[in-house]
Order: structure tokens, then C-alpha cells, then sequence
């Protein structure tokens, strides 16, 4: 509990909560956070207690995108004034977990600006903590006071639906290393992968809320798209190419190259004009589908939540020019 608690006063923590640009600014918000952050301080703190102290420097460094968003949709689309914690910190821990599992199969040295788990304590004990941290996922929910049993049971369904896509996803994306470039996989990795765990806080917030799933599924397209763009431009430092995923840059690059043979192609990192001409083409696609999130954001939901979530998500592709208010 100590423990937790210095966390909180870490010029880390402080810092997340005072720039959280979402329903922290109102006082039910910014508690919800805070208390996000405290819990899961403290499982940071039952992780580093088995492995290794330094662990919890490195555990839950993101920005609480995902609970961010589940407040936002709270508080301008449901009208709530008490937004479920334990539902946010669940959804919290099973990201950090994918992160954990996906920097093992990529033998990912860093993330965030810091050494990753498996850099730290290597492959076997890294697939330990991810899998605790899916433990205490579902431990959030089990133990919270403030769930029925009917919203337990509804959470733990969608949680599990929502991991075991996320698994898929992953193992599809490993499969590809010796498969024919195919962009249809590519978009079936990034909505099992990627747009699954977006897709499931319309599922747990608002569950017939179809406008609401369908535009999350896009900002999680996007998102990967413009990630997947940013690591190709790295050229040969780039985290992909050295592990031969079949993001979309690259696949656009085999074809631009007219198909040399797998060995060679992946011989041979991107050059920098061959870089400038497929981002173009990326920036196409990152353009098209910014203009269809945009569209989305302006004829279903009210400009106040529209104005909120591009501030949580910081795309710099869509300018909102008008919503509906």
C-alpha cells in the first residue's frame, strides 16, 4: 500500500493526471483516474514483489488511453456520474499484458523511452508477468464492490471474447513470416490485434451501441496505420522489417520492388526514396480514413465527446470542423 501510494507522488503520475485532457476535468473524472492509477499501482507493486523491484518503473508507463476514452463516453454519451473503475483498470492490465507477450515474440528491447519486461528478465519470466497481469485482470473484476453479479459475469464474457481475439491476432501476424504478402491478413491482424480491445469499451460501456463500436474499430485502424507508417520510416532501424512483419508499408514495398524473392526481399532494408513513395501512398490511406473517422464524429455523436476523444487520441490527420452539438 506504501508502495502504491509513492507511485502516486512520482512526478510521472502527477503529470498523467494533470495533462489528462478528458472528464478529469470535472471532479468525477479526475478521481476515476486517480483511482485507476492507484490500483494499478498497486498490482505494479504484487509484480515486482515476485520478479524484480525495477519492474515497477517500467509497468503501466502509457497514458491511460483506453480508460480515458471509456470516461469520455461516460460522461458525454451516457451521462454518468460513476464511471466504473474496476472495468477500466481490467482493460488496463490485459493491454499491458498484450505489450508484454507482443515485445517477447518481437524480442523488443524498449518501449515507452525504457527497457520492456522481456529486455529486463528475459523471455520465460516475461511470459509469466504477462500472463499474471491477465490474471489480476479478471481479479479486478471478481473482486469489485461496486459490479453486480450479472455485470461480472457480462464483463468477464466480453474481457475473454475480447483476449482470445487479441491472441489470434497475434499468432496470425507470426504465421505471415512464411506466407505470401496478403493485405487482406494484414487487416484481419490489425482488427483482431489492434481494433479488439477498442472495440470491446463500446461493448462495455454502451452494448447496442452499434455508431459507437463501428467508429472505435476505425480510430484502431488508423491508429495501427499510422503506428506501422512511423516504425517503415525508420528505415533500417526499423523494428518491423527486422522481424519481418508484413505491416502495410512493407507489403506495399514488396510489390513496389516487383516481387524479389522472400530472402532477398527482406535482405535488403528500405531505401529512403523507396521509404518516400510508399508513405505517400500510406499517407493516402491514413488521409482517407481520417476523412471517414471525421465523418463518423460529425454525423453521430455530439461535438463535446467528437472534441474529447481527438484530444485523447492526438491525431494530428482530422481537424473536426463541425458536429453535430
Amino acid at each position: 500500500m506504501q508502495q502504491a501510494s509513492e507511485y502516486l507522488k512520482s512526478s510521472k503520475a502527477s503529470a498523467l493526471l494533470n495533462k489528462t485532457p478528458i472528464a478529469s476535468n470535472t471532479r468525477s473524472g479526475f478521481e476515476a483516474l486517480s483511482s485507476v492509477e492507484q490500483k494499478l499501482a498497486r498490482y505494479a507493486d504484487k509484480v515486482s514483489e515476485d520478479h524484480l523491484l525495477i519492474l515497477k518503473t517500467i509497468l503501466f508507463r502509457g497514458k491511460l488511453t483506453r480508460s480515458k476514452i471509456f470516461l469520455a463516453i461516460e460522461e458525454h454519451l451516457s451521462h454518468s456520474s460513476q464511471p466504473s473503475v474496476d472495468l477500466m483498470v481490467a482493460v488496463e492490465l490485459l493491454h499491458e499484458a498484450s505489450l508484454i507477450h507482443d515485445d517477447v515474440q518481437d524480442q523488443q528491447m524498449m518501449r515507452r523511452g525504457k527497457q520492456t519486461v522481456f529486455a529486463i528478465v528475459g523471455t520465460k519470466q516475461a511470459i509469466n508477468i504477462g500472463d499474471q497481469l491477465i490474471s489480476f485482470s479478471f481479479d479486478s473484476i471478481l473482486s469489485s464492490n461496486t459490479m453486480d453479479a450479472g455485470e461480472k459475469i457480462r464483463t468477464i464474457s466480453v474481457l475473454n471474447s475480447t483476449f482470445e481475439k487479441m491472441v489470434r491476432g497475434q499468432s496470425l501476424e507470426m504465421n505471415s513470416l512464411n506466407s505470401a504478402f496478403d493485405l487482406s491478413k494484414y487487416w484481419e491482424v490489425v482488427q483482431l490485434k489492434t481494433c479488439s480491445l477498442i472495440e470491446a469499451i463500446a461493448k462495455l460501456a454502451r452494448p447496442s451501441d452499434l455508431q459507437l463500436k463501428d467508429m472505435l474499430v476505425m480510430v484502431g485502424e488508423l491508429y495501427q496505420l499510422d503506428n506501422d507508417t512511423n516504425d517503415f520510416m525508420k528505415l533500417g532501424d526499423s523494428l518491423d522489417f527486422k522481424n519481418q512483419i508484413q505491416t502495410l508499408p512493407i507489403i506495399l514495398l514488396h510489390g513496389y520492388r516487383n516481387s524479389p524473392s522472400r530472402a532477398r526481399f527482406w535482405r535488403d532494408f528500405p531505401t529512403l526514396p523507396e521509404a518516400r513513395i510508399v508513405k505517400a501512398e500510406t499517407d493516402l490511406m491514413i488521409e482517407k480514413k481520417s476523412y471517414e473517422l471525421n465523418n463518423s464524429l460529425q454525423i453521430n455523436f455530439p461535438r463535446s465527446f467528437s472534441k474529447e476523444l481527438l484530444s485523447i487520441l492526438e491525431f494530428p490527420h482530422i481537424e473536426l470542423s463541425r458536429a453535430r452539438g
